[in-house]
């Protein structure tokens, strides 16, 4: 029913004084219904336990507390606690780095760490999805980020030739907003006549997307 402050009473009262299974799996359940209501640092509290809890030996259990590693992550970015976040997400790509979301991991802890105007290291944590070269999602994300890192530099030809790269990939959302972005470094360099030309090819190119009406707002 959505009332998640209840549900998470419930569940933290189940918790208490619990054989391992019921435990971790009532803790769980109250993390995920306070990282519904907003509240991301009693969500923290509760993944944290999962993730530090003795060690389980069913498979369950196991992908549970892996998860709580990801969640707990994820609640310390939407409180903005940034370090807290880096920090977690690196403690998930140590313990499992061989994990089938570790890329998940690896673009949690770029972003908490660019927030933290941490830009080598966050380029680093997002070549960790890069290596692959998966053309997926994530990996359109993780490449334009990385080209944000350049431009918060304000190292505008390395961010140029970033953006670029998120052309192969086959989203356009992401293509639109690193066109965009292309066109804002060239700006910053003082070559507007180069800026309008990516303007342009944005507007041309993906008209229905959101960068290209902040494309049309600028051009005029």
């Amino acid at each position: 029913n959505k009332d998640y402050g209840k549900a998470a009473q419930m569940y933290e009262l189940v918790s208490n004084g619990q054989v391992l299974d019921v435990l971790m799996t009532a803790l769980w359940q109250a993390g995920e219904s306070r990282l519904r209501a907003g509240e991301y640092d009693a969500a923290s509290v509760h993944f944290k336990k999962v993730a530090q809890a003795a060690q389980p030996t069913e498979k369950n259990l196991i992908q549970l507390q892996e998860q709580a590693w990801l969640r707990l992550g994820n609640s310390q970015a939407l409180a903005k606690k940034w370090g807290e976040s880096s920090k977690t997400y690196a403690l998930f790509t140590q313990r499992y780095p061989k994990h089938s979301q570790s890329r998940l991991a690896y673009i949690g802890m770029g972003v908490a760490l660019r927030e933290q105007k941490l830009h080598a290291e966050a380029i680093v944590a997002f070549g960790g999805i890069l290596k692959d070269e998966k053309r997926d999602e994530l990996g359109a994300q993780a490449q334009y980020l990385l080209a944000e890192c350049y431009l918060d530099q304000k190292k505008y030809d390395q961010a140029i030739a970033e953006y670029k790269k998120v052309a192969p990939y086959p989203f356009k959302e992401w293509q639109s907003k690193a066109l965009y972005e292309t066109a804002v470094a060239f700006e910053r360099k003082g070559e507007r006549d180069r800026a309008n030309e990516q303007f342009e090819e944005l507007v041309t190119k993906y008209p229905e997307t959101e960068a290209a009406k902040l494309a049309g707002k600028r051009g005029k």
